[in-house]
């Protein structure tokens, strides 16, 4: 059929009818791609890129907290402490809302267990840390005040010793011949006290440096040790000089009879700063695992908007085919109008705009989009502005976590004890710089070798996975040893000592065991020796007090045999008829003194055998030892028109009942010989609690004042003098020995001329 003649005209007409045929063609598509990528924006804009943002956020909140418990992990301030405390309380908030957050998010909902987990466990060591440095803290102030009040007393001994050194050298300047070599030795006695004081001034400053319970143990018995030797110089100084001494020797003394003395805060110290290590070693392997979850969140976000933007760069595409297709076919019906509209309208800005999501495709993020106009590809245009914008902060982002994973990797590179892990099959996997150190191995060595040949000793631990891999929870990490000492092996073949720390955990799915390893040897070689010291001096002690119960027990004869004279003396005297009242009063001294000699060796004996006997304790009832006490002093109670009563049905007491005996006949003689009372009375009587018994020794005499009533517990102390009141000195020593050698402790109360009142408690050491 031949198709009809057209006028220009007319072919104008349909040249102009299809072209805006093809225009409102063309005009669909484009709509159609806009609505495709706007849904696909809208997309983006509601759910990527929100995620994306959240878990930006969360990731730097969950470096806050890691970096604030390896904050925590040093001692700090109180200033610092409240500021950190205040931190925290900010951070834990963002770190619930954050959790809370991951849960509704069904698009980082994998994983959320572990993270909900570390972060708890990260948030309980954190909340633990706080606690520790606020302890840390009080011990520290309360180990400052201990500090200043014994170098307090070392000082007031030291300027007592300089004045009874000036006292003597002046004595020594107008002292005879015979005199001075007494005097001298005094003075020797004096600077050796002196250098000893000196010595326990230095001990306590040292020992505030210490960081293991084994030197706390070594500065506490060099202390005990100072003391011993000041006490023992001590006794060689005439009374009046001291008791100038006493005081202060006192203080120094009484340091280890009160609660939280000054090594058991040095003690104490040395616990918190253990916990917070620990502490720091659990931060450490909880922001490992944090940081590979927040790292895995990221990724996921960051791998669906990139999605999203193949679906927008894919509409893009698909637009500019059909776009490209419709212009070929306008093309070929209307060249002139395709030439001079459609190219440089459509086709020119489609090909800059396809350039330009190529060119962001391949990370080139500085190209120049056009965005001017109103239009449909203006509009594709301003979307793919807006995507290159997000995927550069996306970058950003990215290169922030690579930032604090190499900062976390720095950290563990860098820390002095050997971390690793090892699989269930034995082989070492991950390793730090201070493990190759340690064990003087390189890398390549340690990936040919498997954990028994570093811990031989310890096969079965790393067996373990055996037993709990069927009901191991895979959100919580097991602790299988802590600082456990072991024998470890160099690659070279030497051996050497280690603590070692071994969790089992998860890592990605798989069972793992964390471990951390520390060098001990230097200090298992110090603890050696100093246990050697320890034994030496307590051999040394023993022999000191074999040495003092034998010159005790050889004196006894040279004393009978001076009382046995002098009483012949005195016989012979009277039979010749030649005695006068001086000869009787030389007489009485020397009576008097080997009497009282005889009483001092007497008790010295009795005071050292204490040591030397090991008696085993009976079931004594606290009434027949009344009754026995009674019996014994029926001569002193007549003689002194005293009372012995007790007003209880009695207890019973689980003691060495020779001993009892003499703690209580002690005291009893003490209440009636000081007493100045018309009818001397002392009463006994004891209490049974849960945990120990109580025996209480009231009298109603002369009392003594509070200042005195550690002083009079010490060897060879009296408040009064021998004209007053006879005595060797030792009896309360003697009672206070007797306490401690059953477990307990002996205390007095009172007020002078208001009586006294001993308490002898002793704990229940047995099964009644």
């Amino acid at each position: 059929m031949k198709l009809p003649h057209l006028s220009i005209q007319h072919s104008l007409l349909i040249s102009l009818a299809t072209l805006l045929a093809l225009v409102a063609m063309s005009s669909l598509v484009s709509w159609i791609a806009f609505e495709r990528v706007s849904k696909n924006q809208q997309l983006l804009l509601r759910e990527s890129l929100p995620t994306m943002y959240f878990v930006e956020n969360a990731v730097s909140t969950g470096g806050d907290l890691v970096r604030l418990g390896n904050t925590l992990s040093r001692p700090v301030s109180q200033q610092e402490l409240e500021l950190l405390k205040a931190q925290a309380v900010d951070l834990l908030d963002k770190v619930q809302a954050d959790l809370e957050e991951f849960n509704q998010r069904s698009a980082v909902g994998k994983g959320v267990n572990v993270l909900n987990e570390g972060t708890k466990d990260l948030v309980e060591t954190i909340q633990q840390q706080l606690v520790l440095q606020q302890k840390v803290l009080l011990n520290k102030l309360f180990l400052q005040q201990e500090r200043s009040l014994l170098l307090s007393a070392v000082e007031g001994l030291l300027i007592d010793i300089k004045l009874i050194l000036a006292e003597i050298s002046l004595k020594l300047i107008e002292a005879d011949i015979q005199s001075k070599e007494s005097i001298r030795h005094q003075l020797a006695t004096l600077t050796e006290l002196r250098f000893d004081a000196q010595r326990i001034e230095s001990l306590i400053d040292e020992s505030v440096e210490v960081s293991s319970f084994a030197q706390v143990e070594g500065k506490e018995n060099l202390y005990r040790l100072q003391i011993k030797k000041l006490g023992v110089r001590f006794i060689e100084f005439e009374e009046s000089h001291r008791q100038k001494l006493v005081n202060n020797m006192v203080l120094l003394h009484d340091n280890f009879l009160k609660d939280d003395n000054f090594f058991q805060l040095l003690s104490h110290r040395v616990t918190l700063l253990s916990a917070l290590t620990v502490a720091q070693e659990k931060n450490l392997t909880l922001g490992k695992i944090l940081s590979k979850t927040y790292k895995s969140f990221s990724q996921r976000a960051n791998n669906e908007l990139d999605t999203e933007a193949q679906k927008i760069l894919q509409v893009v595409v698909a637009s500019q085919f059909i776009l490209m297709v419709s212009g070929v076919i306008s093309l070929l019906v209307v060249l002139l109008l395709a030439f001079l509209f459609i190219k440089p309208k459509i086709i020119n800005r489609i090909h800059r705009l396809t350039n330009d999501t190529r060119a962001i495709a391949n990370n080139q993020y500085e190209v120049d989009i056009d965005i001017s106009g109103n239009d449909e590809i203006s509009a594709m245009a301003s979307s793919l502005a807006y995507f290159r914008d997000q995927l550069v902060e996306k970058q950003h982002v990215q290169q922030a976590l690579i930032d604090r994973e190499k900062t976390l990797s720095t950290i563990i590179d860098n820390v002095t004890e050997g971390l690793f892990t090892v699989d269930i099959n034995g082989d070492i996997k991950n390793f730090n710089p201070a493990f190759e150190s340690i064990f003087g191995v390189s890398s390549g060595q340690v990936i040919q070798r498997r954990i028994n040949d570093f811990l031989p000793s310890e096969e079965v631990l790393f067996l373990t996975h055996n037993d709990c891999s069927q009901s191991f929870d895979s959100t919580e990490g097991s602790v299988l040893c802590q600082a456990k000492p072991v024998i470890a092996t160099k690659v070279s073949g030497d051996t050497f000592f280690g603590e070692l720390s071994v969790s089992l955990i998860h890592l990605s799915g798989v069972l793992v065991y964390s471990c951390f390893i520390r060098d001990v040897t230097i200090e298992y070689e110090a603890r050696s020796r100093m246990d050697k010291l320890v034994d030496e001096l307590s051999k040394s002690n023993a022999d000191l007090e074999r040495f003092a119960y034998s010159c005790s027990h050889d004196l006894q004869e040279p004393i009978r045999i001076i009382s046995a004279f002098t009483q012949l003396l005195r016989e012979h005297i009277v039979e010749s008829k030649s005695t006068d009242e001086t000869i009787e009063r030389y007489l009485g001294f020397l009576e008097r003194s080997a009497h009282d000699a005889e009483a001092l060796v007497k008790s010295i004996l009795e005071y050292s055998r204490l040591d030397q006997t090991t008696i085993e304790k009976v079931w004594v009832d606290s009434v027949e030892l009344y009754q026995r006490v009674h019996s014994t002093l029926m001569v002193l109670l007549s003689e002194k028109n005293g009372r012995l009563i007790w007003n209880d049905d009695g207890v019973r007491l689980y003691v060495v009942e020779a001993q009892m005996f003499q703690l209580i006949m002690n005291l009893v003689v003490n209440g009636l010989k000081y007493n100045n009372d018309e009818v001397p009375t002392v009463s006994l009587s004891a209490i049974e609690e849960d945990h120990y018994w109580e025996i209480c020794v009231e009298d109603n005499g002369i009392g003594i004042n509070p200042r005195y009533h550690e002083q009079i517990f010490n060897l060879f102390n009296r408040l009064m003098s021998k004209r007053e009141y006879t005595g060797s000195g030792i009896g309360l020593a003697l009672c206070k020995k007797i306490a401690e050698k059953h477990g307990g402790a002996i205390r007095i109360e009172s007020q002078e001329g208001q009586g006294s009142r001993f308490y002898v408690r002793l704990p229940k050491l047995v099964n009644e």
